[in-house]
């Protein structure tokens, strides 16, 4: 079961306002199935009501490390947040889009607050048992550092863009980690060619990051026959063993060809 389907594994479905025009995103592509990110607590109640429109769609809830409060509000912020993980159980399977984003803030007093946010999404990983989808742009050294110290988390390091010495560092944290290849690959082929060769499939995820870093909405198809052809694997089977990577670290399973938490 998979061969035929494709799990994007992020995509912010949240800049379609128009729910027709989400509509017709979700059909166009029947064999998809989405998790759609959040990156602020307004977005992250849209994004939820989004996703009970759609069995194939699941959602994030969190705090992008370039849209965060003042953390005065913290207590305010994290109580809503788990408000939401309460009510919405079987819907939301991650915490994030969180992270550090060391690229566009060049401040240490907003690499403090990133960091503390970040922390805090880490407690609400672990009090709920949900996965982190992390934003990291250079900040890989730190984010390890971090993770490090929370042993048997579990996670998505979305649009992945480093060396493979980092790389292997996060694969080798206790927990469960996988690695989330974007259209960045299409960039640079020989780098990502030297990471896909290496990596265990059974770690791959993929995923747009629509509408960031693509309008593409079947980007993920290439995508996954680029990893067939540098695996030198059958894509039929890439294809399968990719879509389960995304079942297990969501804890998602199939019922009928229905998708439960």
């Amino acid at each position: 079961m998979g061969e035929n389907r494709i799990f994007e594994t992020h995509i912010h479905l949240s800049s379609i306002d128009n729910d027709l025009e989400l509509k017709q995103w979700i059909s166009f592509e029947a064999s998809f199935f989405y998790l759609n990110v959040a990156t602020s607590l307004e977005e992250s109640r849209i994004v939820i009501k989004q996703t009970k429109q759609f069995s194939q769609v699941f959602a994030t809830i969190g705090l992008h490390p370039l849209y965060l409060p003042s953390f005065n509000k913290k207590d305010e912020i994290i109580e809503e947040l788990e408000k939401l993980i309460e009510e919405n159980k079987g819907k939301i399977v991650a915490i994030g889009e969180c992270g550090l984003d060391f690229y566009k803030t060049k401040e240490e007093k907003d690499w403090d607050l990133q960091e503390l946010w970040l922390r805090e999404q880490i407690k609400l990983s672990i009090k709920y048992s949900l996965p982190l989808v992390l934003h990291l742009r250079d900040a890989y050294t730190k984010a390890l550092e971090i993770l490090f110290e929370y042993p048997n988390l579990r996670g998505i390091i979305h649009s992945f863009d480093g060396s493979l010495k980092e790389m292997q560092q996060f694969l080798r944290l206790k927990g469960e980690w996988f690695i989330s290849f974007s259209p960045l690959v299409f960039r640079n082929f020989s780098k990502f060619k030297t990471l896909i060769k290496w990596i265990d499939l059974k770690k791959i995820l993929v995923e747009s990051d629509s509408p960031f870093l693509s309008q593409n909405q079947s980007i993920c198809r290439p995508l996954l026959s680029l990893i067939s052809e540098w695996k030198n694997l059958p894509l039929k089977d890439v294809k399968k063993i990719v879509f389960q990577n995304s079942l297990q670290i969501l804890r998602l399973k199939v019922e009928k060809d229905n998708f439960k938490a």
